[in-house]
């Protein structure tokens, strides 16, 4: 029928050569948009007693697409199946006899999230879709909103979505406020690989090369022995690990609590620091008393003094490895503890 009414507005005015098609445009909009759910048979029925409206709405597609830890937002791409009976006001046209509008939509919209990084990159975040219809009173719209069971969740490499439920509060002469709660889990594969493992490993290796090595130095090159290669490995060490500070300065929002993980990174740098500055103290104490141990004999009998003095270059020696192997089961075992925290928080 709205068909006809058109052909004939445009066969009408096409005839009397009109140029103004303002009157096609008053009969649209009387005939669509001024149209009343009353004029529909089904509103003359005789179940149909409610004058609310009432929108049923179905989550049939949930797609996490983007999740920005620095905005604290997340995108989707969400499908809903809408089931509306006697809409007042309702742009959607045209409605069927029995009063009943059935239709799906997609849309990308983005959500506001309070992230809680402190357990990061083991972290689990909760948060939520609304829908509400702002235009519409609760006198004049039931709004009842379901997940289907059939629903298609799709989500990123690093983050799992799971829809856990509903949740809804209302508002005085406010149409009501749904919530489609929704948990997002991080995988933490790339971290642990990436970041976490190479770091422990690194450290590890730069414990061996500050406790291992060769602490057995000549007792005539006592005078000419120069810093300790181990100082400059541990201070390039913690140059490399600014490195991690930066990736994770660059991922994670600014926040009052500094996340696991950057507490690990902060850890291995002051064990580090640590390590070094006990190295560079047993390193002068050894050649204190190296020194201590080659100085002019005070009075005849060189050969036995001499003697002496080799015995006691060897004594030191040995001491020195016992305390940089002791030193280096400590910060080993420490080193190994903070990995342990860490990865207890997964």
């Amino acid at each position: 029928m709205l068909r006809a009414l058109v052909l004939y507005a445009v066969v009408f005015i096409g005839e009397s050569q009109k140029t103004d098609v303002q009157w096609i445009d008053d009969l649209e909009r009387d005939v669509l948009d001024n149209y009343s759910y009353n004029v529909s048979p089904y509103s003359h029925a005789k179940n149909s007693t409610s004058k609310q409206g009432e929108m049923r709405i179905s989550l049939i597609y949930a797609r996490l697409t983007t999740v920005d830890e620095q905005a604290l937002e997340h995108s989707n791409i969400l499908g809903l199946q809408m089931h509306l009976r006697n809409l007042p006001r309702s742009p959607l046209r045209p409605i069927s006899a029995n009063g009943v509008v059935e239709m799906q939509k997609y849309m990308d919209v983005t959500f506001a999230c309070n992230f809680d990084t402190f357990r990061f990159p083991f972290d689990v975040q909760y948060c939520m879709y609304c829908l509400t219809l702002p235009f519409y009173t609760t006198e004049e719209l039931v709004l009842n909103t379901t997940i289907d069971e059939d629903v298609f969740v799709q989500d990123t490499s690093e983050w799992a979505l799971a829809l856990t439920g509903l949740s809804s509060n209302s508002f005085h002469e406010e149409a009501d406020f749904f919530y489609f709660n929704v948990t997002m889990t991080r995988r933490p594969a790339f971290w642990v690989t990436l970041v976490i493992l190479p770091t422990f490993l690194l450290v590890t290796v730069v414990l061996l090369g500050l406790f291992c090595g060769s602490v057995h130095e000549p007792i005539e090159n006592v005078r000419s022995m120069s810093a300790p290669h181990q100082v400059s490995l541990g201070l390039a060490t913690m140059m490399s690990m600014t490195v991690n500070v930066g990736i994770l300065n660059e991922s994670l929002a600014k926040s009052q609590t500094l996340p696991i993980i950057g507490w690990f990174v902060l850890w291995e740098i002051v064990l580090i620091t640590i390590a070094v500055i006990s190295v560079l103290f047993i390193d002068q104490t050894k050649r204190r008393l190296l020194r201590t141990a080659s100085a002019p004999p005070p009075s005849p009998g060189d050969g036995l003094i001499e003697n002496r003095k080799g015995l006691s270059a060897k004594s030191i020696n040995k001491h020195c490895s016992t305390a940089h192997f002791l030193l280096f089961i400590f910060f080993l075992m420490l080193h190994a503890a903070s990995l342990a925290i860490l990865l207890g928080q997964s």
